[in-house]
């Protein structure tokens, strides 16, 4: 018969807050000339802040590994991956 392919659920209602808060951040440290631990340790607090939305969009962005100090920056470019990775489903 027919092959209808039904497009993938996104909770957009939690991952568009997210993503908006995270690029907010991003653009907010572009020009910050602090240390890479304080940007870490403010990577760390706002990925803290939206964990709850972006687990209920069902973006797991739960550290793989410990990830102490500036180490979480890769940490945290990892989960921005994984939320622009689920934004492209939702096209």
């Amino acid at each position: 018969m027919f092959n209808i392919l039904m497009p993938s659920f996104v909770s957009w209602v939690h991952l568009f807050p997210a993503s908006l808060a995270i690029i907010a951040w991003l653009d907010d440290e572009a020009a910050s000339e602090d240390s890479e631990y304080l940007i870490s340790s403010r990577a760390r607090s706002l990925m803290q802040h939206v964990t709850r939305d972006l687990d209920i969009a069902g973006v797991d962005v739960s550290p793989k590994r410990p990830a102490p100090g500036t180490a979480y920056l890769s940490t945290f470019a990892e989960a921005v991956e994984s939320v622009l990775a689920m934004m492209r489903v939702g096209q």
